[in-house]
């Protein structure tokens, strides 16, 4: 079992519980909401079924934070987690991003 803080970040995320289609509003990205914007991503050319049942096993852990402030994963996870993060491309640049991919990294 690896676990991680879920840090606040200065990043600014959309709030889906909060947000209309009039008006997008926005929230403090925490560690857990950065993971899942990478996790959530399909990758290039597609995904197949198993590589989602392994990535729901993630969202199912990153979506549970909210009850604690403390991310848990099992070790093949945080493995996948790592692999999703390092090689994910992100559309803007912030040191969160580089802190938080340095972060979850060094899960071993």
């Amino acid at each position: 079992m690896k676990e991680f803080k879920n840090k606040v970040t200065e990043i600014r995320i959309p709030d889906d519980k909060k947000s209309t289609a009039k008006e997008l509003v926005t929230k403090q990205g925490t560690y857990a909401d950065l993971c899942l914007i990478c996790v959530r991503a399909p990758e290039k050319g597609g995904i197949g079924v198993e590589e989602m049942r392994k990535r729901f096993r993630i969202i199912d852990a990153l979506e549970e934070v909210g009850k604690t402030a403390t991310v848990k994963l099992e070790d093949q996870d945080a493995v996948l987690l790592r692999e999703i993060m390092i090689e994910f491309k992100w559309s803007n640049m912030h040191k969160d991003i580089i802190e938080l991919t340095d972060y979850v990294s060094k899960l071993e």
